[in-house]
């Protein structure tokens, strides 16, 4: 479950998390531009001081500070699509008027979206209180300023929060609750000098076969980030086998339709071979998820496989996968440890 960072979704469109804080500060600016581009701006576009809040949006996109001055006063609009995206621009212009205007938000306005955006902004700007007041919040009761507290450590991407997320996190496995987010935030952050806290938990949660699959796979995904994933390969590799035999299921059906498009009888290897030669190369669907070619096997007349080479990326071997074997056969043979 999502909840650290999609605690904040509203504000942010974030859906993942880059291995280094410039890495999220640059899903950050993408995702609010595409927002406020393809979602706010035609909803402003309705308003009576549609116009002028159009050219103080786009002279904050282009990072002109002379836009500064227009979004503090914007904070105050009456309509919360222009008040909430003036307060997430201010996060684009490291000025200290704008800090100052966010501050003064995160003190004073009763709303918790506003709050949340202001210390999210304050994280993006790193500016030197963020750290401090993220903190506070993740320690507070306001669900939404929370998530905004661990994503705002998450941008400023200093290590030594690291345990204040850990902490984040046993509180909320206390109320049942396991926050996938907080591992993205993990990712980023990584383990401060001297220290393997970030990483054994990370590893502890993808081990944990109490936890969701899907959430262990977070974690799994987070090691990745980390450069860390041989601590978590068996997971990557049943998540990679997953998307393989789809992709396999989607290979015969193509090999079928092309050789009964192209009049070619399936009766042998080589008729088969011509027919999968003519498969776009390009497709994602001639290779499995380990970057191997997959193979075709004929069988019989008008029957044949889809082959894989498996997660050891070696034919003939017996985590190959095959159209002959259903999936679930397959994952209690190959991967029931991991269960």
């Amino acid at each position: 479950m999502k909840t650290l960072v999609t605690a904040c979704v509203i504000l942010l469109t974030l859906q993942t998390v880059n291995a280094a804080a410039g890495g999220i500060a640059e899903e950050w600016d993408k995702d609010q531009t595409r927002a406020i581009q393809e979602i706010v701006l035609p909803l402003v576009a309705r308003l009576p001081d549609g116009a002028a809040i159009r050219a103080t949006f786009e002279r904050a996109l282009s990072l002109n500070p002379a836009a500064v001055p227009d979004l503090i006063i914007l904070m105050e609009h009456a309509n919360d699509d222009v008040s909430t995206s003036a307060t997430e621009l201010l996060g684009r212009i490291p000025d200290p008027r704008a800090a100052a205007a966010l501050k003064r938000t995160l003190e004073q306005d009763p709303r918790s979206l506003m709050k949340a955006t202001a210390l999210t902004s304050l994280g993006r700007m790193r500016d030197p209180e963020a750290a401090t007041l993220a903190l506070a919040a993740l320690r507070g009761s306001e669900d939404l300023c929370r998530g905004a507290g661990g994503l705002a450590l998450g941008l400023i991407g200093d290590s030594a929060n690291g345990p204040a997320i850990l902490t984040y996190l046993d509180s909320m496995a206390a109320s049942g609750i396991v926050d996938t987010g907080a591992f993205e935030v993990l990712a980023v952050l990584g383990d401060a000098p001297g220290s393997t806290a970030v990483r054994d938990r990370l590893v502890a949660e993808a081990n944990k076969k109490s936890n969701a699959f899907e959430d262990r796979l977070e974690a799994a995904y987070a090691l990745r980030k980390m450069g860390l994933e041989r601590l978590v390969i068996r997971l990557l590799d049943r998540d990679d086998a997953q998307a393989t035999i789809q992709r396999i299921l989607t290979l015969k059906f193509i090999v079928r339709r092309a050789a009964s498009e192209e009049g070619v009888a399936l009766i042998s290897q080589s008729a088969l071979e011509s027919v999968l030669a003519e498969v776009d190369s390009s497709s994602k669907d001639r290779k499995d998820r380990w970057g191997r070619p997959l193979r075709v096997r004929f069988v019989a007349l008008g029957d044949f496989h889809i082959v894989s080479d498996g997660p050891d990326r070696t034919p003939g071997t017996p985590d190959d996968m095959s159209t002959a074997e259903p999936f679930p056969v397959y994952d209690k043979r190959v991967f029931a440890d991991l269960f």
